[in-house]
C-alpha cells in the first residue's frame, strides 16, 4: 500500500466533513467514538459508583489489565484494584445493554473532574443532552445530575 502524505489526507478529510450535513456529522462522530476505546452509557445504570463501573467494564468486558486501566484513567494501580474487588463484592455480574451513547475512555481521564462529572459534562457538551435526559440515561436523580453539572462549571 502506498504511503499517503498526512497533510494531503488531512485536507481531504476536512473537505469531506465540510460537505456533510449536521446530522451526518453527528452520525460520523458517533461511529468514530464507538471505534475508540469507550464505555457504553448503559453500564452506569448499575448501582455502583461511576469509577467502579468504569473499572469493571474495562477489566471484565474489555479484558484490560489493571496496569492498562491505570494508564487510561490516570489513577493509581492500587486504587483501581481495591475499587474493582469492592465492586465485585457488591455486584456479582455487570449488566449492560446496547447503548446509543458511548463515553471515550480519554474523557474519563480528566484529572480535575470526578468520573461522574466527566460523564455528565461530556454528554451535556458533546451530545448537547438536557439534564433530564442525562439523568434518565444514567438512572440518577435529576437533582444529582443538576448538582454534578454545577460542580463541573465551578471547576472549569
Amino acid at each position: 500500500m502506498a504511503k499517503v502524505d498526512s497533510e494531503k489526507l488531512r485536507s481531504l478529510a476536512k473537505f469531506i466533513v465540510e460537505e456533510l450535513s449536521e446530522s451526518e456529522k453527528k452520525q460520523l462522530k458517533s461511529l468514530l467514538e464507538a471505534e475508540e476505546l469507550s464505555v457504553p452509557v448503559s453500564i452506569f445504570k448499575n448501582n455502583l459508583s461511576a469509577l467502579e463501573l468504569s473499572v469493571r467494564y474495562l477489566k471484565d468486558v474489555k479484558k484490560l489489565s489493571f496496569k492498562e486501566i491505570s494508564k487510561l484513567l490516570g489513577r493509581k494501580y492500587s486504587t483501581l484494584t481495591t475499587t474493582y474487588y469492592n465492586s465485585v463484592s457488591k455486584l456479582k455480574k455487570l449488566k449492560y445493554e446496547k447503548s446509543r451513547f458511548f463515553i471515550p475512555v480519554s474523557v474519563l481521564k480528566k484529572s480535575k473532574l470526578s468520573i461522574l462529572e466527566s460523564i455528565v459534562s461530556y454528554l451535556s457538551v458533546e451530545h448537547k443532552l438536557p439534564t433530564k435526559q442525562i439523568a434518565q440515561l444514567l438512572e440518577r436523580s435529576y437533582e444529582t445530575v443538576k448538582t454534578v453539572k454545577r460542580r463541573c462549571k465551578q471547576k472549569a
